[in-house]
């Protein structure tokens, strides 16, 4: 896993979006760039981009809620489907069923939104923070099937 820092305002959802076109391996979107003319491979690799600021998350319950639905969005793109496990089943099973493709990018954007929606609130922060523990926690035991786990900070 990599995380990438970069200073406040400074392009990291842009850097998310730009890792996830090279790892789909939209070289035509890079014609005229020296990633273009260099040696790498353009190999396409299914992409689990995840972005934690597309809902408010209030408690641990809109988290499992917001996952949940980008998990199911990324696996419908992708022909898989997933049952109605908790977003950590979820996930678990997409990394399973995807690299049965290709190896598997995980790209997680604004990564601790769900904890900074909550830090004045002890329970809901803490609560939200076990959520996103279980989540992450997946992604380890299941290195084999990734080739790059990448949020930037």
């Amino acid at each position: 896993m990599y995380f990438l820092s970069r200073p406040r305002r400074f392009g990291k959802s842009l850097l998310v979006t730009t890792l996830k076109a090279i790892f789909e391996g939209k070289r035509e979107l890079f014609e005229g760039l020296a990633i273009s003319d260099s040696d790498y491979e353009w190999q396409e690799h299914p992409v689990i981009h995840i972005d934690m600021s597309l809902g408010p998350v209030g408690s641990a319950q809109d988290l499992e809620d917001l996952l949940s639905s980008q998990l199911v969005r990324i696996a419908e793109n992708y022909g898989v489907s997933l049952g109605p496990n908790h977003a950590v089943g979820q996930f678990r099973d997409l990394i399973q069923e995807l690299s049965k493709q290709n190896r598997v990018v995980i790209l997680i954007d604004e990564y601790d939104k769900p904890i900074l929606d909550n830090i004045s609130r002890p329970e809901a922060r803490q609560a939200t923070k076990d959520v996103l523990a279980g989540f992450y926690g997946v992604i380890k035991p299941l290195d084999a099937h990734s080739v790059l786990s990448c949020s930037p900070v």
